[in-house]
């Protein structure tokens, strides 16, 4: 019997508004080194990167680029795509997001030498409009959060978060979706921050497995906040004696050695996608564009303070 895959997707984003432009050279040191030597350890990582973050760390640091196009020539690496820039495209024109999805994919083929063909929802913010603009510049599935759209959705059973599975979308456009998970990234985060245990985690993990998931996500969420802390809270962990990157290795390795579950690229997910699953719409009449998390990230937020293209 094939075993559950876990996957990863670490964001990288060197537009964050509480990264400092001379900081960015320590947030490629801290942050996104680290995500290549666990890859040459034979580590399989996802890694989302906007075309915009790209070309900011080839200008800093052009040998994490050459150590990134290895990593994926040997199959350890995945990019999944955003775009050029990490625009919350239910607020803008579709022209826009067509163009700013084209302008990505060149940037990946520019910089890395490959082209995506999984997606990431930019900001997590997903209207029905946006599946036919993601299928006509090639993608062939989308990430998307799970929590927001399965909590305005009480029909959903709570096994769909188990397996990829089918979105519907404008135009009659159905496309498979990757889960990614709130809840599971915070488990992660808290181990690496060690607010919780090995032990506790582990236990976490083996109850998703008994409860019958098939292609988990083990972390969907930014890279920046592992051994750096960009300062979005007061309330931020502090930073331990122990590399918070040397506890998600040891973390990783542990399953990678285990014998009940398999670690994967994020697309390696969608051989579970089961073609007779039912046609999901993420959005309801109530929330017609679900968002990351919670509600407090929605449109009003983004266009209020004016954030509509983030990089």
């Amino acid at each position: 019997m094939t075993k559950p895959l876990a996957y990863t997707t670490f964001h990288l984003n060197l537009a964050f508004s509480s990264i400092e432009e001379a900081d960015r050279g320590a947030v490629i040191e801290r942050c996104y080194w680290p995500l290549l030597r666990l890859a040459e350890e034979g580590l399989p990582i996802g890694l989302e990167a906007s075309g915009y973050t790209l070309r900011a760390i080839a200008e800093i640091d052009p040998s994490w680029i050459e150590c990134a196009k290895r990593m994926i020539d040997k199959g350890v690496l995945e990019i999944v795509a955003s775009g050029y820039c990490q625009i919350i495209a239910p607020l803008v024109p579709p022209v826009l997001t067509r163009q700013n999805l084209r302008l990505g994919l060149g940037d990946y083929e520019e910089i890395l030498g490959v082209r995506p063909t999984l997606a990431l929802v930019n900001e997590q913010a997903y209207s029905a409009g946006l599946l036919p603009l993601y299928r006509d510049a090639g993608f062939k599935a989308i990430m998307m959060d799970w929590a927001e759209p399965a909590s305005h959705n009480d029909q959903w059973s709570k096994s769909y978060i188990d397996r990829p599975q089918y979105v519907s979308g404008a135009c009659n456009t159905e496309m498979p979706v990757i889960w990614s998970d709130a809840i599971s990234f915070q488990k992660f985060q808290r181990y690496a921050h060690e607010e919780l245990t090995a032990e506790e985690y582990f236990e976490f993990l083996s109850n998703q497995i008994a409860r019958g998931a098939k292609a988990f996500p083990l972390y969907t969420s930014d890279a920046e906040v592992f051994d750096f802390r960009p300062g979005r809270f007061v309330a931020e962990a502090a930073i331990g004696a122990v590399s918070e990157f040397e506890r998600i290795r040891l973390l990783l390795k542990s399953l990678q050695r285990s014998e009940e579950i398999d670690l994967g690229l994020p697309s390696q997910a969608l051989a579970f996608l089961q073609e007779n699953s039912p046609r999901l719409r993420l959005e309801t009449s109530y929330v017609p564009v679900p968002v990351k998390k919670q509600r407090k990230y929605n449109l009003t937020r983004w266009g209020v303070r004016g954030e509509v293209t983030l990089n």
